[in-house]
């Protein structure tokens, strides 16, 4: 028989252990459930709900059953099937809290974010009554605690953000999250797992290693058939377009380490996809901005030490349409407008802003080996913060961000040009784009090297190459481009042809060699030209373009296959204050007119291949005379293969008389003439010359009675007299002498012979001149 005492200390122990277990098991989740939860019930807006409590007082072990938030009109917020929490007993009298499980089933959320940035979920929690004034200067410190198991099963997330033009919406399913023996400690890593789905197929896994020390983390991210149309209202707040497709995948390893001895905060190992990118804007009306795909790979970004590096950048099957207004701006993609951008943005919000300014500097009161951290948060926005301002602020930016990309290859392109800014509007198509470049090392001084062909379409029609190198943060120091183009349709260029020159060209094709180099600001250049079969409309009424001769510079450059050959030369100083690429190239092609127009010989004389050209613009007479003088015939033979060579051109011989020279020589030629026909008539000279001299009037005999044979030729000489008439008559004849040669020897066309009126001077010349033959 038992002793009465041990009796009494057995019953005692079994009636505290019946208590214990029922305390354990329905004491526990009563309380739960009728003292915690309905606290909390009478404390928030909403309600929380709870199918089942249970408590295992021997394992130590609690399990929430079905839990639902809902709003105070009925919807649920949030809700899981099961939270299990185990917690090793012995633990509470040691320095570390060991729990043994920690796992929450099946957690769902629907999440819904207002326009003004208000979520439905600080509804459910927002309390009825004011909190009272907290201690701001209380805090949190994280418990040296061990977890031999954390798991997030079989999550799910229904998202709704209003704050944009369109709602967006997106089923995330199948969330899981997972730590082995995780552990506070801050020198512990803890390596985990985290995975998800959504209704879109798209899928995110990540996976590294998390140590408060405080809060560092490593690890690598894969993210695969991101819907990007998805995601357009997003992008809408920024700017003018839509997204209509496009898929991106994206893998990288990253580095969170900002209050690190050598702080890490960045990117490396990248590699991004994107396929059958679409971007809609309303520029036009059309869907312009494509990419086929798009591979970059090598890619690694360095938040602290500022640098980016790209292994390679692919573009293939990519079309874009570049516009230009009528101010001269160009525009990719229009902005969006700041009202609607800014309507339903949180950020104009009063009570965010308000938040904002109650919260510059961020501080969780959750501490962490000794560390609030919020200073991770602040470290890592004042290096975005700094990265945003180098980007932004090139006057005070000290340290720019290094880019080093090592290759890019475009392939497949495709480019709409539409120029505004003249009239007629320019638009070109560009096809079969293809182009490498690279490397492109910035802010160093380094070459970049490009070379880039492309097709005209559309519209106009030729081939265009470019090759050379540039210092792409200095283009300005030093640049060397050599441009070639095959066939390009020159109508298309209409809107620059009447900018520049007042007329519209109506047919031509060109083949050019151009070169550019630019030193320190200077630039110097050349461009060889073969234009075939140039034509240009009438002037363009009300056009602001100087009255340049172009028909005529083209009738003297056209040769007779309607091929025309140019050498342009081009200089510039762009650090001159007026400086414009523009008006440089448009000051280089009116010189080069102007030259053709007024010297056009010394143009004309590159149709000698020997070399031996036309050194003058005139023929140049014996004082009296009409007969081609010795030595012009060459001219006249050079002048007659001129003519040829152009069939363009009409020549306009211009004749001058000298008023002293030709009236002593006419008049001494018609003297020498009336002594020769009376010769002829049997007369010696003497006598012919008393004949002539009985024949004179009174007036215009010599003085006295017997004159001697010197005083009658005087006499005689001086009776002949010169008129106006008679040295314009001279003149026009020496133009009609070399013009019945051109056509008698040389075969020219008559109609291309013009003979201009006479005119005094100071020469005996016949100029010679050019104009556009009238047919």
């Amino acid at each position: 028989m038992f002793e009465p005492w041990l009796k009494r200390i057995t019953i005692i122990s079994l009636s505290l252990l019946c208590l214990y277990v029922i305390g354990g098991f329905l004491g526990v989740p009563l309380a739960l459930r009728h003292i915690a939860l309905a606290k909390v019930n009478d404390k928030i807006n909403g309600n929380l709900e709870v199918e089942r409590f249970r408590f295992n007082p021997f394992t130590y072990e609690l399990k929430i059953e079905n839990f639902k938030g809902k709003t105070s009109e009925g919807q649920v917020v949030t809700s899981f099937a099961q939270f299990r929490f185990k917690l090793k007993l012995t633990s509470l009298f040691s320095d570390r809290y060991i729990v043994p499980l920690l796992i929450l089933d099946q957690p769902n959320c629907n999440l819904h974010i207002s326009q003004f940035g208000q979520t439905n979920l600080a509804t459910l929690f927002k309390s009825k009554k004011p909190s009272p004034t907290q201690n701001r200067d209380a805090s949190f410190t994280i418990p040296n605690l061990s977890i031999e198991q954390l798991e997030v099963r079989n999550a799910g997330l229904r998202l709704c953000i209003d704050t944009g033009d369109n709602s967006f919406k997106r089923d995330v399913k199948n969330i899981s999250f997972e730590v082995k023996d995780f552990n506070t400690d801050a020198s512990q890593d803890n390596p985990y797992r985290l995975s998800l789905s959504t209704n879109k197929d798209e899928q995110l896994e990540v996976t590294g290693s998390i140590r408060l020390d405080p809060l560092s983390s490593v690890g690598s991210v894969s993210l695969k058939s991101l819907k990007l149309a998805d995601f357009t209202t997003f992008l809408s707040m920024a700017i003018n377009a839509e997204v209509t497709s496009g898929n991106l995948n994206v893998f990288f390893d990253y580095l969170f380490r900002p209050l690190a001895k050598e702080p890490q905060l960045g990117i490396a190992q990248g590699e991004l996809s994107l396929e059958k990118f679409c971007l809609a804007t309303s520029v036009d009306n059309q869907a312009t901005h494509r990419i086929n795909a798009l591979h970059m790979d090598g890619f690694f970004f360095d938040l602290v030490g500022q640098s980016m590096h790209i292994d390679s950048l692919h573009i293939d099957g990519a079309s874009s349409l570049l516009v230009r207004d009528n101010k001269g701006e160009i525009t990719l993609i229009q902005k969006a407008n700041p009202q609607q951008a800014n309507h339903k943005s949180p950020i104009n919000h009063p009570e965010h802003n308000e938040k904002n300014k109650r919260h510059k500097h961020v501080q969780t009161r959750v501490i962490a080996a000794g560390k609030d951290i919020g200073e991770v948060i602040n470290k890592t926005i004042k290096l975005t913060q700094k990265l945003g301002r180098n980007n932004n602020d090139t006057t005070t930016n000290q340290n720019p961000i290094a880019i080093n990309l090592n290759e890019c290859v475009i392939s497949n392109g495709e480019f709409i040009i539409h120029d505004k800014s003249v009239q007629p509007a320019v638009k070109l198509g560009v096809k079969d784009i293809t182009m490498t470049m690279g490397p492109y090392i910035s802010p160093e001084e380094h070459p970049l090297e490009l070379n880039l062909a492309m097709t005209l379409a559309g519209n106009t029609s030729g081939s265009i190459q470019l090759k050379g190198s540039t210092l792409p943060a200095k283009p300005f120091k030093s640049t060397h481009l050599e441009l070639t183009a095959n066939n390009v349709s020159m109508p298309c260029f209409a809107g620059y042809s009447v900018a520049a020159l007042g007329y519209a060209p109506t047919d031509g094709g060109i083949k050019a060699q151009l070169e550019c180099h630019i030193n320190n600001g200077l630039i110097e250049g050349s461009s060889g030209l073969e234009i075939e079969q140039m034509q240009f409309g009438p002037r363009i009424q009300g056009s602001d373009a100087p009255h340049l001769p172009l028909k005529l510079a083209i009738a003297i450059l056209k040769d007779s296959n309607g091929m025309v050959t140019l050498d342009i030369p081009v200089s510039g100083d762009i650090n001159h204050p007026k400086f414009s690429y523009g008006n440089m190239v448009t000051y280089a092609i009116h010189n080069v007119i102007t030259k053709i127009a007024t010297a056009p010989l010394s143009v004309l004389s590159g149709i000698f291949p020997d070399g031996d050209g036309v050194e003058q613009d005139f023929i140049e007479f014996e004082a009296g005379q009409t007969s081609l003088p010795k030595g012009a015939a060459g001219m006249l033979t050079k002048l007659a293969k001129i003519m040829e060579a152009r069939p363009g051109l009409t020549a306009q011989l211009s004749p001058s008389f000298a008023l002293k020279e030709d009236t002593e020589a006419l008049g001494e030629l018609l003297f020498e003439q009336s002594i020769a026909a009376l010769i002829a008539e049997g007369e010696d000279r003497n006598s012919a010359i008393k004949k002539l001299h009985k024949s004179l009037s009174k007036k215009e005999r010599a003085p006295g009675f017997l004159p001697d044979h010197k005083e009658m030729e005087a006499a005689d000489r001086k009776s002949f007299h010169v008129t106006q008439a008679d040295l314009l008559k001279l003149a026009e004849d020496r133009a009609r002498t070399l013009r019945e040669l051109l056509i008698t020897q040389s075969g020219i066309n008559a109609s291309r012979i013009e003979i201009n009126a006479p005119a005094e001077s100071t020469s005996t010349r016949v100029r010679i001149a050019f104009d556009v033959a009238k047919n």
